[in-house]
């Protein structure tokens, strides 16, 4: 499963053509660091999740937004999300 960006204005706009579940975890300050998608009924032990990690400035305002292993595969597993790799 990938999720492809469909150009849209000034922002992306994701498309995807099946039902997704998706997970989210938070720091100290309730900011969403880490966005999973996956197919329903996915563990997330399982290799099959597409990671967003979003960085935060002092003021808590988002900065970057970077995807696990630098691409939109869904070839990740949420419970090693704070160790994957992100670019």
């Amino acid at each position: 499963m990938a999720i492809k960006p469909v150009p849209s204005g000034s922002l992306p706009i994701y498309v995807m053509n099946v039902p997704i579940t998706e997970r989210w975890d938070y720091d100290g300050n309730s900011n969403m660091t880490y966005h999973g998608v996956a197919v329903p009924g996915s563990a997330t032990s399982a290799a099959v999740w597409f990671i967003e990690k979003y960085t935060y400035d002092g003021n808590n305002r988002a900065t970057l937004h970077q995807l696990a292993d630098g691409n939109d595969q869904a070839d990740n597993i949420w419970d090693d999300r704070a160790s994957l790799s992100y670019s």
